[in-house]
């Protein structure tokens, strides 16, 4: 029988491109993964504030091609710089998470707690916070929790290096940040997600577990349930 094809009926409208109009997000990512979950939000409408420390902010400001990535990843943000080591910037970062909807964390596991930044002490003074904390190995293996992350050492931690090339190769690396650009996809829909649960009954605000390692398997996921069966 041979394919036809239909147009949409014309009483359906476009996806909105404002869809996440209103939501107010504070941005405490870096590099590649927090970043382009972020960037996702504000391409939908988001108002994102992007934290930058001072005195250089993101590193990927800090090369030719790094300051090309860099405004590709962060189009559409605003921008401050806020010293979280000192009280006033404490003060500020709170106060300005008492009216976000979304809270994006991006640094190693702990590094925001300890600024008295986490989870706990946003929420405390905002219980319908979604915040979300991006890392490299999550937070459900305290082994692992601590470590920093690099796409390529996901890449071979999770064995994506020895899915490319041919039979008998070395590990081949992916050409391009992989792990990190899913990460980022990954998590931008689980904010959308919990965005949506809490405007529903009994719905309310939530820690979003993200990890690069979780990510990456996803990715892989006709390989990784071959392996787990």
């Amino acid at each position: 029988m041979p394919a036809t094809s239909h147009s949409a009926p014309s009483s359906l409208s476009p996806l909105p491109l404002r869809a996440m109009e209103g939501v107010r997000v504070l941005d405490f990512s870096h590099v590649i993964a927090g970043p382009f979950a972020t960037f996702h939000l504000a391409q939908m409408g988001a108002e994102v504030l992007k934290v930058e420390k001072p005195g250089g902010g993101d590193v990927m400001r800090r090369s030719a091609s790094g300051a090309r990535a860099f405004t590709a990843l962060n189009a559409g943000k605003h921008s401050r710089e806020i010293d979280i080591t000192t009280a006033a910037g404490r003060a500020e970062v709170l106060e300005i998470a008492r009216g976000c909807d979304v809270v994006v964390d991006n640094y190693r596991p702990g590094v925001l707690e300890r600024h008295g930044l986490g989870f706990a002490a946003v929420r405390a003074m905002n219980p319908r916070i979604v915040y979300c904390a991006i890392s490299g190995y999550g937070y459900s293996d305290p082994a692992r929790t601590g470590q920093g992350a690099y796409d390529h050492v996901v890449q071979a931690l999770t064995g994506m290096t020895m899915l490319a090339g041919n039979e008998g190769d070395p590990p081949v690396k992916t050409g391009f940040p992989v792990i990190d650009s899913a990460t980022g996809l990954v998590g931008a829909l689980a904010i959308v997600s919990a965005l949506r649960q809490r405007e529903l009954p009994g719905g309310g605000g939530c820690f979003l577990d993200i990890s690069m390692w979780r990510s990456a398997l996803q990715v892989m996921s006709p390989f990784a349930c071959e392996t787990l069966a």
